[in-house]
């Protein structure tokens, strides 16, 4: 089931709801450009694509399409709920296209047991609930990356924020409320050339890219922060 949303409840709703229905949810994001689209769409062949108004006229018209709208989203979901039964581990949790380094972008399935095994190690051996009590949704639901961040926060009880980019992280109200950053190292680099990191913030992950010694200078300053883990290579530890 395609998920073309933006970052917000109705996209988290919808994709634990295709989980816990025991299907496979396939990542759309809004920012992909309408031939790639096209092209995702013509390789998964989803059987479903949930989306908005403001993006279904992105989606070609041989897709079955359920079109949330904002004050009907209850409804729809009361008139969904029934008996489910637990998803089998080895049926697909997900599937991801890849980025494309190779020149083509590959359609990969993760199965609900690798989904598992990631954030068991996650919300065990690397997150703590004070780690992610207050956490800016800011990664693209078409990363591998996303679901540390969302299936990680929520398993431990914490809060997601939706916000627009990663600057709006540095010039939001919550500014003093932020206990975790997710990003590539050379975009927080050239964040804190002019901000500093939140004061509340007490984990920072970071992938994609190697991470400067300037960088972990940087961190070393900040009092609150607890610690920093290199995600490199989601995709392929997922």
């Amino acid at each position: 089931i395609g998920v073309l949303l933006p970052r917000s409840a109705q996209l988290l709703g919808s994709i634990l709801a295709i989980s816990r229905s025991g299907n496979t949810y396939l990542p759309l994001d809004t920012t992909t450009p309408d031939d790639r689209l096209a092209t995702f769409l013509d390789k998964a062949q989803p059987a479903l694509v949930i989306t908005n108004t403001e993006s279904d006229q992105r989606i070609n018209n041989q897709y079955k399409r359920l079109v949330l709208k904002q004050d009907s989203m209850i409804a729809e979901i009361n008139e969904a709920v029934q008996p489910l039964e637990t998803p089998a581990a080895e049926a697909l949790a997900y599937a991801i296209f890849t980025s494309g380094s190779t020149g083509i972008p590959k359609l990969v399935g993760i199965e609900n047991k690798q989904v598992n095994n990631l954030l068991n190690f996650s919300t065990t051996q690397v997150l703590r609930p004070e780690f992610v009590s207050y956490v800016p949704f800011i990664d693209g639901i078409g990363s591998d990356a996303s679901i540390h961040q969302i299936f990680g926060t929520l398993a431990l009880g914490g809060t997601l924020v939706t916000v627009n980019d990663f600057a709006d992280i540095f010039n939001s109200s919550d500014y003093n409320k932020w206990t975790c950053l997710g990003t590539t190292p050379s975009l927080l680099q050239a964040i804190l050339r002019q901000q500093e990191l939140p004061p509340s913030i007490r984990f920072v992950g970071l992938g994609a890219e190697v991470i400067p010694s300037s960088l972990c200078e940087k961190f070393n300053q900040h009092p609150a922060l607890e610690k920093v883990v290199n995600y490199y290579g989601p995709t392929e530890a997922t």
